[in-house]
């Protein structure tokens, strides 16, 4: 194999791969890089990380904060934001509907609860199982395997039905599992509020996929290392929680507010870093 350009994204710094490539007369470019103050980079023993920095021709970040901590270090980058906004907008762009759970749904409102673990489930199940929540719930769980779906179904009082077994006769279940892997971006179309898991875990998921769909996204209190999900909470359209007396506060309150107009606004505002990579990266060939 002998690339001539060479793509490495977000945290993907692999030194062999890197230097291998620049041997071979590759060009290399790190795209929507995020880095932090307490990385190695920035310590005083990090001559050979930051020589990693270095055999980039170009890095690409998505903050300003990034860039400065590199200028720091008298590394240059251009700050082109995220391109993972172009990609999720894109995908909605070409959403593509689902008739049996737009019969599921009838004219109730919608929770989507995407990629979820079983310590996001002990958080907001409590309220979303509770009669008084009339609302229809879809569930995307991480793990699809039969275990976690029997056991997520055994949790839940209201009456659940399956995605793989929904029909037009049952339909009028109160819970939709989604018991397969790849459809949750486009299920988010439904979502009149959302919950993406895993950050009261290692890290939370994709939370630009419902809001690209202008819907306000909730998740738990572990995103410090996603950019996206302060940028949320700034701008006031995600909103973290650590209980389930947080979570269910934050519900009742977003219940109240239209806030698809905010979310469009943002999401447009930040994309574009594709094109201003591919235009960078065209006018050095």
């Amino acid at each position: 194999v002998q690339p001539e350009l060479v793509f490495f994204i977000k945290y993907e710094f692999w030194a062999t791969y890197l230097f291998e490539a620049k041997k071979r007369g590759a060009k290399t470019y790190s795209i929507s890089a995020v880095f932090r103050k307490n990385q190695v980079f920035f310590k005083w023993y990090a001559g050979f990380m930051r020589s990693i920095l270095k055999s980039f021709d170009q890095i690409f970040t998505q903050d300003k904060v990034s860039a400065e901590l590199l200028q720091s270090i008298k590394i240059d980058s251009i700050v082109a934001g995220d391109t993972r906004y172009d990609r999720v907008l894109n995908n909605a762009s070409k959403v593509k509907p689902y008739p049996e759970i737009e019969q599921f749904i009838d004219d109730s409102k919608v929770f989507v609860v995407g990629s979820s673990w079983k310590t996001d489930e002990d958080v907001i199940l409590p309220y979303l199982d509770d009669p008084n929540f009339d609302w229809k719930i879809i569930i995307a769980p991480h793990e699809v395997d039969q275990a976690t779906i029997h056991d997520l179904k055994k949790k839940l009082k209201k009456s659940t039905v399956l995605y793989s077994e929904l029909t037009e006769n049952n339909a009028v279940a109160d819970v939709l599992i989604i018991d397969n892997i790849g459809m949750l971006m486009n299920v988010y179309q439904y979502a009149d509020l959302a919950y993406v898991g895993g950050a009261f875990g290692k890290g939370l998921h994709n939370i630009l996929e419902p809001a690209c769909f202008n819907v306000p996204v909730i998740f738990g209190y572990n995103y410090s290392k996603f950019i996206e999900a302060t940028d949320f909470i700034n701008n006031g359209i995600g909103y973290s929680v650590s209980d389930k007396e947080g979570f269910k506060k934050i519900v009742q309150q977003l219940e109240m507010q239209d806030m698809a107009k905010l979310i469009q606004q943002f999401m447009e505002e930040r994309r574009g870093a594709t094109e201003k990579i591919v235009a960078v990266i065209s006018n050095g060939l």
